[in-house]
């Protein structure tokens, strides 16, 4: 029976060799597929494996044919040559070629799988910063949707603090667009032309992550055949956005920190310390400030990246943007997937403004591209909607006064709704007094017509 774990391509001639690698790679949970050849192995990319180790020697080509020959796939494996001879200049034609590493026979099973895993995890932050920037590409911020008065205000902010070099941390929940303001904030600032590099805090283990920040020089840890340049320096005179900043482990907060005070970093495996010139955007959907108060997150980095505070609310609390939303996403998931625009029935709309959306504006695009897609007749109806019943026994998220006035928000806009937005037979169907209700309105941001 198959592993469920990371299926991961072997090419070796030997037979012995071949199943040998094969069931130290399976026992240590990998979906392992065999082939013997390139020609074998070509064919075998097409089950698209989430990494390849290959034999130097083939019959018919070299284990870089077969790296090349990954290249073509829609998302590339990690890749791991295995060879006999492991001269350096092998082992620089690997690594032009997209080798992770170079494996010198006879393999250590041990160090090929802990090798193997590392690739992977490489690999993922790739994977993972490659979509955080993309969504970064689409979602530039020039097409972001404010109708309501908070995402108004909130764009308002972005505009005066866009100039300026200061650090800004910008908090929200997951789905609510916080690249979005990191690209406008970056597109609106000084050096719009300038590099926006992001990363994904929450993808690596801490090893990983330092390299990934900071660089590292050739030979700081295994695999590292070449020096490289981290986001620090490849952001130079630009922005690095750093996404999920709560979840930097503290030894890399500690560094980060002296990133900020002295502009400079340090590689792994140097000791000379290197300038940096960088506007820094942090992103977080946690609580930092409890965080700081449990001991897990540094009070005096949190001061530092808290300079400028931007909260992008949930979309729940801002019903006003769900049509627009609508409809931008309707039209570009039509282009994206090359379909025609449908329409939404006025049912379907209203389910998707009642609707609270844990996972928020993501959320919304998802559930839009899914019924577009998928929905049978000319129009999409409120039937159509992949919306799952919300669980009776999940918390919210917030604190206790956010989810108090977000729960007086729905309450007096039912009301509100119900009553044709005559506020005072509205009081009257909630039981407080007129004068009560209208002071609610003008504090939570509502609107009601008055007692005709």
């Amino acid at each position: 029976m198959a592993s469920e774990g990371p299926r991961v391509l072997v090419v070796e001639d030997d037979a012995f060799q071949r199943e040998a690698l094969a069931g130290v790679l399976g026992d240590a949970g990998f979906d392992v597929v065999a082939a013997e050849d390139v020609a074998s192995a070509t064919r075998a990319l097409q089950t698209e494996p989430d990494a390849l180790v290959t034999d130097f020697h083939l019959p018919d080509g070299t284990g870089l044919d077969v790296i090349r020959e990954s290249r073509a796939l829609a998302v590339r494996p990690a890749a791991l040559l295995v060879t006999a001879y492991g001269t350096i200049s092998l082992a620089v034609d690997a690594m032009r070629e997209g080798a992770m590493d170079v494996q010198v026979k006879p393999v250590d099973p041990a160090a090929l799988v802990a090798t193997l895993r590392r690739a992977l995890r490489t690999r993922a932050l790739e994977l993972e910063n490659a979509v955080l920037r993309e969504r970064l590409a689409r979602d530039d911020g020039s097409g972001f949707v404010a109708a309501s008065p908070a995402l108004r205000t909130l764009l308002g902010q972005v505009a005066r603090v866009a100039p300026s070099r200061a650090t800004v941390l910008v908090t929200g929940e997951s789905g609510t667009g916080k690249e979005m303001i990191a690209a406008l904030l970056h597109r609106q600032g000084g050096t719009p032309d300038a590099p926006l590099v992001a990363v994904n805090c929450a993808a690596l283990p801490e090893s990983l992550l330092e390299a990934e920040l900071f660089g590292h020089a050739r030979g700081a840890f295994t695999g590292a055949h070449q020096e490289r340049a981290g986001r620090f320096e490849e952001a130079r005179g630009g922005t690095l956005f750093l996404d999920e900043i709560g979840e930097v482990p503290l030894a890399v907060q500690a560094k980060l920190l002296r990133a900020l005070e002295a502009r400079e970093i340090v590689r792994l495996g140097e000791n000379r310390p290197r300038p940096v010139d960088f506007r820094l955007v942090a992103a977080t959907n946690v609580d930092l400030e409890a965080e700081v108060a449990a001991g897990r997150f540094r009070e005096d980095l949190y001061y530092r990246l808290a300079v400028i505070r931007l909260h992008v609310p949930p979309l729940r609390q801002r019903p006003e943007d769900v049509r627009p939303l609508v409809a931008r996403f309707l039209k570009d998931s039509a282009e994206r997937n090359g379909v025609p625009v449908r329409a939404l029935s006025e049912a379907a709309l209203e389910r998707l403004v009642a609707y609270p959306f844990p996972g928020n504006v993501r959320q919304l695009r998802n559930v839009v591209e899914s019924a577009l897609l998928m929905a049978p007749g000319a129009r999409i109806e409120a039937e159509d909607l992949a919306l799952p019943s919300p669980r009776a026994d999940a918390l919210p998220e917030g604190t206790l006064v956010e989810i108090l006035e977000e729960t007086e928000r729905r309450l007096i806009r039912q009301a509100l709704a119900a009553c044709d937005g005559v506020t005072a037979a509205a009081a009257e169907r909630l039981g407080i007094p007129d004068r009560t209700l209208r002071h609610k309105i003008q504090r939570l941001g509502l609107r009601g017509s008055g007692n005709d």
